[in-house]
C-alpha cells in the first residue's frame, strides 16, 4: 500500500513546480494505516510536500475516542460523512493549506 503513495509523489516531484500535498485521516486502529501515515512524513522531510496530518492531531484523535459524535462525523474508520467533511476535516484542511502555500509562493 505505502510504495504506490511514494512512487506518486515522487513522480510529482520531478520536474514540476506545483504544490504538492498528501492528506492522512483521523486516527483508528490500524497499523497499515500508521505505516503509510509515518511514510507520507517521511516523504514531507524529504522533498518538502505539504501534509494535513489528521491522524497525528490530538485534537481530532479526542474526538475519534468519543463514539456518539464519531457516529455522527465518520461513515467509517477511513471516509467522513458530510457532516465530517465539512464542519471537522475542513477548517483543519483550510488551516494547513492556508500556512502551506503562504510558505511556498
Amino acid at each position: 500500500m505505502t510504495l504506490p503513495l511514494a512512487d506518486a509523489l515522487a513522480d510529482a516531484h520531478q520536474g514540476t513546480k506545483c504544490w504538492k500535498y498528501a492528506i492522512s485521516g483521523t486516527h483508528f486502529d490500524s497499523p497499515e494505516y500508521q505505516k503509510m501515515v509515518d511514510l507520507m512524513l517521511k516523504i514531507q522531510e524529504k522533498w518538502g510536500i505539504g501534509v494535513v496530518d489528521l491522524w497525528n492531531n490530538a485534537e481530532m484523535t479526542a474526538v475519534t475516542e468519543n463514539e456518539e459524535e464519531i457516529s455522527k462525523l465518520m461513515g467509517d474508520p477511513v471516509h467522513p460523512f458530510r457532516e465530517g467533511y465539512v464542519n471537522w476535516w475542513l477548517p483543519e484542511f483550510e488551516k494547513a493549506f492556508t500556512e502551506y502555500f503562504e510558505a511556498n509562493k
